[in-house]
């Protein structure tokens, strides 16, 4: 159960989803599989890496212990590994210029959510 509203953005194809929040952090991305939709219900894998950008525009990469504990325990594939590691990279990148979807297109969608 979540306590306070969100928008969930789920881009088709990548290996991550990010979440805009009207509390800290504002952006999460976590860095996944592809999801995949079935039965209506979203099916994702957490890479356990997460990118997150607060308020003050603060950019860092949360749980990357986690991640390597992942990889270790579940005998995460390399090349898996890499490309979580590289698409962990590309998002700092975009989060820290401040680039779209990042910048408004959140906040916007945020914003038309009934206040909790």
């Amino acid at each position: 159960m979540f306590e306070r509203s969100f928008v969930k953005l789920v881009p088709s194809g990548t290996f991550w989803t990010a979440c805009f929040n009207p509390n800290e952090p504002i952006v999460d991305v976590d860095i996944v599989q592809p999801v995949t939709w079935l039965d209506g219900a979203l099916e994702e894998v957490d890479l356990e890496l997460d990118v997150l950008r607060s308020a003050g525009g603060a950019v860092h990469v949360r749980d990357r212990e986690e991640f390597m504990r992942m990889r270790k325990e579940q005998d995460m594939p390399d090349v898996l590994a890499a490309k979580a590691e590289a698409v962990c990279k590309h998002m700092v990148d975009q989060l820290e210029q401040n680039l779209e979807p990042f910048r408004s297109v959140g906040r916007t969608w945020l914003s038309r959510l009934p206040a909790n």
